[in-house]
């Protein structure tokens, strides 16, 4: 016997006891070492154990392999072989072999996340009748830029797909638990979105984040992020528990905090939000994580990031801070009244405006006082039409980065296309659209009546 079987006994008998509904599913196993059975060598008919490894990479997504023999698409790994001498040795000879993939950490306590028992059918081709597989899986974590080298006799090609697409709908389940998602079955009230809090300090060039704890259970674990969390049933809202998990986890209450967006990952929503402090992260008490501090935004490439966080956290308006012309972004405020009318103002046409002599909610570029997209929009309405903060409910809508061909940008100053040839109202403009649309289907009618009547 290659792996002892005292080794494979305690296995078993552990996974046992943190899995009791699979008691019915194990004591073939467990009665077959007892008996002193070699179930590791694959000519055992009755039954043989082999091994398998989910590769997690740093995005989260899972490393699956096309299996010529059975033509799926399942993990690496496969038989034990007489050099071997744990499973754990064996699962990391086979992914290496079959993919190329060296160097793992161990993902979670390093005890099989499951213990799978199927029938593998026979292939007369190769003498083998139908028999049993006990299949022991791994996690492991593959860090760093991968270059893949796949075995050719057994392995036709390997991708990078998000653990939800596991096919074996328990291991699918424990892997997105071991990553820190939500249950797929989980009931609709129970932890129904995140909420992630991006604080800037008040030049928005640093984002506070906290290093995750390394332990299962924990996403995206080992790595820095904004503080983060899941509602809770007393949670109001996303903003409600935007500002709970900020208490919780360093005590901080006195940050104005505004909705930006919202994502979407494996089906599990997550509203991000911005505020700003600029205070020492020193004075703060962590109760989520190891450390705790201002990440400058030149260092993201310097520091393990998730790259789900890093995207929303790039993404945020406010952590981009116009240091040069042209400016790091654009605000525009859609102000309506309770009968939907929007406020607007006609631009002039001195130039260097942009889109002069047109009707246009009212904006405008950040200055260096501006404590992000929040406070430029502020100083620009009250600037322009003198409403304070206090008169107006504000709430982000939505951004867009700017497009990166040149050719697609609107430009500034004066247009030579398409400009208005007269001073109009957007309303007037709309009214004269429908005047047409009307006119036009009345003679259509009066033209399709007069032909009937010919007829």
């Amino acid at each position: 016997m290659t792996v002892p079987a005292p080794h494979l006994q305690d296995l078993v008998t552990g996974y046992l006891r943190g899995h009791p509904d699979e008691q019915p599913l194990l004591p073939p196993l467990l009665d077959r070492l007892a008996a002193g059975d070699n179930v590791t060598d694959r000519q055992q008919f009755d039954g043989h154990v082999t091994t398998s490894g989910i590769v997690i990479n740093d995005a989260d997504d899972v490393l699956l392999i096309h299996h010529l023999a059975s033509g799926r698409w399942i993990q690496p790994g496969g038989h034990l072989e007489s050099s071997d001498r744990t499973l754990g040795e064996a699962v990391r000879r086979e992914i290496a072999e079959e993919t190329g993939v060296t160097g793992l950490e161990t993902f979670g306590d390093g005890t099989p996340v499951h213990i799978d028992v199927h029938m593998i059918e026979a292939r007369p081709d190769k003498g083998e009748p139908a028999h049993v597989h006990y299949d022991a899986c791994y996690l492991f974590r593959a860090r760093g830029p991968l270059s893949l080298t796949l075995q050719a006799e057994e392995v036709g090609a390997a991708r990078w797909r998000p653990a939800s697409e596991l096919g074996d709908p328990v291991l699918r389940a424990r892997v997105l638990s071991s990553l820190g998602r939500p249950r797929e079955d989980r009931p609709a009230d129970v932890d129904p979105y995140c909420a992630l809090v991006v604080i800037t300090d008040l030049a928005a060039t640093k984002v506070l984040m906290h290093l995750r704890d390394d332990k299962p259970g924990i996403w995206a674990l080992s790595t820095w992020a904004p503080l983060s969390g899941g509602a809770e049933p007393d949670d109001t809202g996303p903003h409600a528990t935007a500002r709970r998990e900020l208490s919780e986890e360093i005590g901080l209450e006195d940050v104005r905090l505004m909705h930006l967006f919202s994502t979407h990952t494996d089906g599990y929503p997550r509203h991000v939000f911005h505020g700003v402090w600029d205070g020492d992260p020193g004075t703060l008490t962590l109760t989520e994580g190891r450390k705790l501090a201002f990440i400058p935004r030149g260092d993201f490439d310097q520091v393990p990031i998730h790259p789900a966080t890093r995207q929303d956290t790039d993404q945020c308006p406010g952590a981009h801070h116009p240091t040069q012309p042209p400016c790091g972004y654009a605000t525009l405020a859609l102000i309506a009244n309770r009968r939907g009318q929007l406020l607007m103002h006609l631009r002039g046409d001195s130039p260097g405006t942009c889109w002069p002599d047109t009707w246009s909610p009212n904006g405008g570029k950040p200055e260096a006082a501006d404590t992000g997209p929040r406070g430029t929009i502020c100083r620009e309405v009250h600037e322009e039409v003198g409403l304070d903060e206090a008169a107006v409910s504000l709430s982000h809508l939505a951004g867009q980065l700017p497009c990166r061909r040149p050719e697609f940008r609107r430009p500034c100053g004066p247009t030579p296309t398409r400009r208005p040839t007269r001073r109009q109202h957007p309303r007037d403009l709309c009214r004269h659209r429908v005047q047409r649309r009307t006119s036009g289907r009345a003679r259509r009618r009066r033209e399709g009546h007069h032909g009937r009547h010919r007829l």
